[in-house]
């Protein structure tokens, strides 16, 4: 993938080329959203503070299923969430790095959470 530009508002192209036994300077192109459109037009998902030691929140504008993994796959946690900030505790869990799923009815996010 070479780059991304703006061909109007709205719309991008991707460029790429690919050169190896069989082609050479070959340059396709894809119109559509910009790849970072769509991520902002995700669930908003707050979690704080990050790192965090034991002990985080996890703020959301609408109604969401919440799931915590280890970083070796382990689903450690599961909840279902109403609107607002909730506190979630990882007392006893391993330092590192943690994966935590938003699951809401517009769609999934991923949010990393560092436990110091």
């Amino acid at each position: 993938f070479l780059g991304e530009l703006q061909v109007n508002e709205g719309h991008y192209a991707g460029v790429c080329a690919v050169i190896n036994e069989y082609f050479s300077d070959t340059v396709y192109t894809k119109f559509g959203e910009s790849a970072n459109d769509a991520l902002e037009a995700g669930p908003k998902v707050g979690i704080y503070p990050n790192p965090a030691r034991s002990m985080f929140h996890i703020e959301t504008g609408e109604a969401c299923h919440a799931s915590i993994f280890s970083a070796d796959g382990k689903k450690i946690l599961s909840r279902e969430l109403t609107a607002g900030k909730h506190e979630f505790s990882l007392e006893g869990q391993t330092k590192g790095i943690y994966l935590i799923s938003i699951e809401t009815a517009g769609g999934t996010v991923f949010r990393k959470l560092i436990l110091q």
